[in-house]
């Protein structure tokens, strides 16, 4: 039996989850399976920020705090003041979703702040890795999935309704600007862009 080196790809929008592994090459028929049998790495990149890498561990507690955090959303729970899963750290503080992860390489934890949008992405397409769990023979750690109705998203979004209205009221008077002459809209001294890793 040969083994060979195995690659998959969840994306949502702006999230990209890619897992890497190793599979038995098993026959059947002529046929390969890609079932990956051991994770030796992942990656996750959402929208701009950097390329984030680390050990399984770590995926697990992602997967499982994400999860978590969006099944009390799911279930209206009334908190929602954040989630702990070891490594991985969640909360919500204003109008961000702020995920701290506990790096286990320098003595400073990587902070990301996500909005509505970015965050319903990156539950989306880690809920599109546990439905296709029956995929990997031997990846154990995936929880139940999220999506089992076809009015999830409808209901996802319920609890983010306000937040999604301002957000297109916003950008509709944004499209509206830019109706206007150009020297009314331009600014020259804006200040440079900000990245959204915040090390304290």
């Amino acid at each position: 039996m040969e083994i060979v080196n195995i690659s998959s790809n969840y994306q949502n929008f702006s999230v990209q989850l890619v897992l890497q592994g190793l599979a038995y090459d098993k026959r059947e028929n002529n046929t390969t399976t890609d079932n990956i049998d051991i994770l030796t790495k992942w990656s996750l990149t959402i929208r701009n920020q950097p390329r984030l890498e680390g050990s399984v561990n770590q995926l697990v507690d992602l997967i499982e705090s994400v999860s978590d955090y969006a099944s009390r959303v799911l279930n209206l729970t009334s908190d929602l003041s954040e989630t702990n899963k070891g490594l991985v750290h969640i909360r919500y503080r204003a109008t961000k979703y702020e995920i701290v992860l506990h790096s286990s390489c320098t003595q400073e934890n990587i902070y990301l702040q996500l909005d509505d949008s970015e965050f319903i992405d990156l539950v989306l397409c880690i809920d599109n890795l546990v439905l296709k769990q029956k995929h990997f023979s031997k990846l154990g750690f995936l929880p139940s999935p999220l999506v089992k109705k076809e009015n999830f998203v409808i209901r996802f979004l319920y609890p983010f309704a306000a937040p999604i209205f301002s957000t297109v009221i916003v950008t509709m008077g944004m499209w509206f600007s830019l109706a206007l002459p150009l020297t009314k809209v331009y600014n020259t001294n804006c200040r440079p862009t900000i990245s959204k890793i915040v090390v304290p």
